[in-house]
């Protein structure tokens, strides 16, 4: 009797003991679950405010390509556009993609910028014909204007309401030389175009 008692009783030790590990491992595993939980929250909270800032963004881009000229627009940025969706609140791309594509489109219009561009564009004369015209811009600042016969010339400047296109065919000539020396069609000298400082 006194040896199935002892028995028992060391039985009973090792239940107590594996029910003791048990119970540790369970509150250790709560407090692992609790603590991704915490972490969970943490990144749904980060993934919520990069949502707005990444809305945010895309907002104020589409309003600033609305200032950018026809080139950089439709030689360069045409394919990146397409691919902003429409509606930034309801969108199924995700936010690391819609962050590249705006970053994409800041480092293109910085290149374009930072250089300077000759394309060959339709401009509407002062009696409203199309006129085929050569236009010099630098960069997003300021650009200029000439037709063939360099009689219909004038410069532009980005506003609030896009480009603003004034026409001053005295600078018809002075403008022509410059595209030729862009062009190396004659030699670089020194020609003087003014420049609207905003």
């Amino acid at each position: 009797m006194e040896q199935l008692i002892a028995r028992y009783e060391a039985e009973l030790s090792t239940v107590d003991s594996q029910i003791e590990e048990a119970t540790s491992a369970a509150e250790k595993a709560q407090e692992e679950r609790e603590a991704l939980l915490a972490e969970n929250d943490g990144l749904i909270s980060a993934a919520d405010t990069m949502k707005g800032l990444v809305v945010g963004l895309e907002k104020r881009l589409k309003a600033v390509i609305q200032l950018f000229p026809e080139p950089l627009v439709l030689d360069t940025l045409d394919r990146l556009i397409k691919q902003m969706p429409e509606d930034s609140e309801e969108t199924r791309a995700s936010l690391s993609a819609r962050l590249q594509l705006i970053v994409a489109i800041l480092q293109e219009s910085q290149k374009f910028n930072s250089g300077i561009l000759v394309a060959s564009e339709i401009r509407a004369n002062e009696v409203g014909e199309d006129v085929q015209v050569e236009t010099l811009y630098l960069g997003l600042s300021q650009a200029f204007f000439v037709d063939q016969s360099r009689e219909f010339a004038g410069y532009g400047v980005p506003t609030a309401e896009g480009w603003q296109w004034t026409v001053a065919p005295e600078m018809g000539a002075a403008i022509g030389r410059v595209i030729s020396q862009y062009n190396e069609v004659t030699p670089a000298s020194f020609t003087g175009l003014p420049v609207e400082v905003r």
